[in-house]
Parts: structure tokens; sequence; C-alpha cells
């Protein structure tokens, strides 16, 4: 049985073909808001065609925005994905569209040893919640309850508005509230644009800053090594993802642990594995303890989305 399986992010559309766990061809187009995502898709899926003869029984795509009724409106993207543009992209096959961080946290349940880094011991309960947060172009959280089949449960904990734990976080959430004409989410923070709200803010506060005031994600993360004010924003990036991580992890409980995935969250995979991540988030008595027993990895895995989409496609996990 041969199931497409798909990433559709705000920068980019991967599609891939899975024969059971094994991938089978992978084709990656740009995503841009003034493309025709019927186009794109269609394309992706030709390219793919032609690799592999054998028919697709199904197919699931993750999606970077909320999904109500097999339709989405891409959060960072624009893209209004519904079945009648799915049925032009690809046919009579039957498509299922999930959040992106729904699929990252299905394939959690598969992942081996090898790809993942460690960035807080912790215990693992096998029967524990899981927590799946990914920091990319945007910022996204799923969780998995343990079962016969595994069942993910969506969020969209983005988009909840930043919470300061420190006088200079309040510093961050007034200088942020200037741009954003009031409220401050924690994606507006933690994301690939948060990373260079974060430089403008520490860019601002210093007092011989060594950087231009306006830099791009990759710009920061290429002179972090050689910058102290790039330094800064990587490190204020890892204190505010801790504080999130923390957070989250007290809604869910995550004995299962907790599972950080996406671009920005690889990219400075260095800063993550640094005192200030941890730090920030047990620092939250009186659940400092129990915040202590949980572990939290970083997923190395590119391809984690089409995993967790073959997955859910071939039906090994559900959705709440």
């Amino acid at each position: 049985m041969v199931l497409l399986a798909g990433d559709i992010g705000g920068t980019r559309t991967r599609l891939a073909l899975f024969d059971g766990a094994t991938q089978l061809a992978r084709v990656e187009l740009a995503s841009r808001p003034k493309s025709d995502p019927v186009e794109v898709l269609r394309a992706g899926f030709r390219q793919l065609q032609a690799t592999v003869a054998t028919p697709v029984t199904a197919a699931a795509l993750g999606v970077a925005g909320p999904v109500a009724q097999n339709q989405c409106i891409l959060t960072n993207l624009g893209w209004e994905l519904t079945p009648s543009v799915l049925r032009r992209a690809f046919g009579a096959i039957p498509v299922y569209l999930h959040n992106d961080l729904v699929c990252a946290a299905a394939a959690t349940t598969t992942l081996g040893k090898g790809e993942q880094l460690v960035v807080k011991p912790g215990q693992i309960n096998p029967r524990g919640v899981r927590l799946t947060i990914g920091i990319g172009t945007g910022l996204g959280l799923a969780t998995v309850v343990p079962g016969q089949l595994p069942t993910v449960v969506p969020a969209e904990a983005g988009h909840q508005g930043f919470s300061p734990e420190t006088t200079r976080q309040l510093d961050l959430y007034r200088f942020v509230a200037d741009v954003t004409r009031g409220r401050v989410t924690w994606e507006d923070l933690l994301s690939g644009p948060g990373l260079t709200r974060l430089h403008a803010f520490v860019h601002a506060t210093t007092a011989n800053p060594d950087t231009p005031a306006q830099l791009s994600p990759a710009q920061i993360h290429a002179q972090a090594t050689t910058s102290t004010t790039c330094a800064a924003a990587c490190e204020l990036l890892a204190e505010l993802a801790g504080s999130f991580v923390g957070q989250a992890a007290l809604v869910a409980i995550a004995r299962g642990g907790v599972f950080l995935t996406g671009g920005v969250a690889n990219h400075l995979r260095e800063f993550l594995n640094a005192p200030g991540f941890t730090q920030a988030m047990v620092g939250k008595p009186p659940m400092t303890e129990l915040l202590q027993t949980l572990q939290v990895s970083l997923v190395t895995d590119p391809d984690l989305g089409l995993r967790g989409a073959a997955l859910l496609a071939a039906g090994r996990v559900v959705v709440a």
C-alpha cells in the first residue's frame, strides 16, 4: 500500500511516497503566498508519480494552521486548502489534512535514540503523555496520549499571549508590543521572525551593539559566534523557549517526554543545550521539582512531519 505524505509549511512544501515506514520518493518545492496551491501540489505529486508507478491509496498532509472539516487557511502562508482544492490537486485519492504539529507529534511515537539529542535529561514514562513543540517559521504544539492506537491532541498554543516571567522579559513585552500594536504572542517571539524581533530588542537595550539593528534570522545565527549582540539574541530565544516549554509541560504533565522540532530549534541547538534553557524551564516554583524530572529532546530528523503524515494516512495514529 503506497501512501502520500505531505508537510506544508510557511516556506516550503514537501511531499513523499511511503510504503509502510519506507520512503520511496520525495520532492520539495517552495511555498509562496502568491503561488497557486493547486499548481504547487499537483506539480509535486506528478514528479512523485513519475518516480513510483504504484497507485496511491490515501494521503495525509500536515499544514501550518488549524484544521476543521478537512479545511485550513495556512496561518503564515495564506493558502486556503479545501476539499475541492485537494481534488483538483490529487484527483480522487482520499486526502486528509492535519495540523503540521499533529504530524510531527505522531512521528515521535516511532523515534529512535539516534534521531534525537537530549537537551535536558530526565525520566521517560512510556505510558506518559508526550509533548511536541515546533519552533520554526511559526510556533506549534501537540500532545500524544499513549494507547493501543496513540491519539494526538491538536493545539494552537503558540498563539497564546506571551507571559513575561522576569523584568527583562517585561521590557521585551513592551518593546514588541510597540510593533504588534498591543498583543504579543509566544509565536511573535519564538519563531524565525521572532528571532529578528529579539535581536532588535537586544540591539536597542545594549550600550555598544556590534551589529546593525535589523538582521534576518539567518544572519543572526551565522554571526552568533562572532557577535555578542547576535549571541545574546540567540540566548534570549533559548531562555524564552525554556519558559514556554515549562509552561506547556505543566499543562500536559509530559512524563512521556518533551520533543522539540523545527528549523529554528535545530539551528540553535547549541543554545538550547545551554543552562539558560533549562533554568527558564524548571524555574517555576512550586512546580520546579516536577519539571526537573521531565526529559526534553531535540528531534534531528528533518522529515519528522512526513513520517507522521504517513502514520496518520495508514491509520496507525489517530487524532482527537
